[in-house]
């Protein structure tokens, strides 16, 4: 595979190309000074005003990103039409290129995770994290919170998004956490699948706003109080309801008890409740669609879900 052009940012100063090189590189760790080239002699000075021995070029590095800084003359300012995205992976690098790139910049000009350097030049620094917390019906309200921050608080947009911070505790159990972070079942008739699933599991499915005119939602109850992970049944165009690849279990006190509701509410039973051992009981059925689902309720005792 052929490799394209590489871009480097050429950045146009008055006559502090030098000082903003240094100021960046300063900043950013395994950033260097690459190259100084000069004016030579009787080289357009008309229009540079720089003379002859001045810096005219930098050529520098920012963790491994080529920039080229240039002295040429009070012609043009930057603008914050361009900017400069530094993605954190918490909040002390937040905390840090925020307190050093904005030192000596205007403060009218922080807002929302951007900020103007003193020389002008505007940067956006976000948390790597954002675009996950700014994925489906979280958006707006995460939308809202960076929009009152100058600085971003990452445990402020998580709480915006409904994530919330682990228990602390002396042993990590980031291995141990659910990865499961949303489901979606899909359907040809979302009315009909709302019956089934409100009738069934005895809960109240919520109206997701529309996303697009081809994508209708109903979420299952959800939220970090209530455990689980959350999902909706979905209609969407392209996306046909499945068989028995991909099974989403439904928790229960008693699996039996939705069992004998299935039949009614226009799914079929495809295995009885039966024992699992220690792990307690499932149910397979499929609902209106022909989607495999299963119920679960834990062993009397506790099984593996005893404490």
């Amino acid at each position: 595979m052929k490799i394209g052009p590489r871009i480097t940012p050429f950045l146009w100063f008055d006559d502090q190309a030098e000082a903003a090189a240094l100021f960046y590189t300063s900043i950013f760790p395994g950033s260097e000074i690459v190259k100084i080239e000069r004016y030579p002699e009787n080289a357009g000075v008309e229009n540079h005003g720089n003379k002859p021995g001045a810096v005219m070029t930098v050529a520098f590095s920012l963790s491994g990103t080529s920039f080229t800084a240039l002295n040429g003359g009070p012609h043009f300012r930057f603008t914050e039409a361009v900017s400069f995205v530094v993605e954190c992976a918490d909040q002390d690098e937040i905390d840090h290129f925020w307190n050093a790139l904005s030192d000596g910049g205007p403060v009218e000009s922080q807002q929302c995770g951007w900020l103007k350097d003193r020389f002008g030049l505007s940067w956006q620094i976000v948390p790597e994290c954002l675009p996950e917390l700014m994925e489906g019906k979280s958006a707006g309200p995460v939308m809202e919170a960076l929009l009152s921050m100058k600085k971003l608080d990452i445990s402020e947009l998580k709480k915006a998004a409904g994530v919330v911070a682990p228990a602390p505790t002396s042993v990590s159990c980031e291995i141990n956490r659910n990865p499961v972070g949303w489901f979606e079942i899909y359907v040809t008739d979302l009315q009909r699948s709302r019956k089934f699933y409100e009738s069934v599991l005895e809960v109240e499915l919520e109206t997701l706003p529309t996303l697009a005119d081809d994508i209708e939602m109903l979420s299952f109850p959800g939220g970090p109080e209530l455990g689980g992970a959350n999902g909706a049944i979905c209609k969407m165009e392209g996306c046909e309801p499945g068989g028995s690849g991909t099974i989403i279990y439904f928790s229960c006190k008693d699996c039996a008890n939705e069992e004998s509701r299935v039949v009614e509410n226009g799914g079929h039973i495809v295995k009885a409740k039966f024992s699992i051992g220690p792990y307690g009981d499932i149910c397979l059925a499929t609902d209106p669609d022909g989607n495999m689902i299963g119920f679960h309720n834990p062993a009397e005792d506790g099984g593996c879900c005893k404490t």
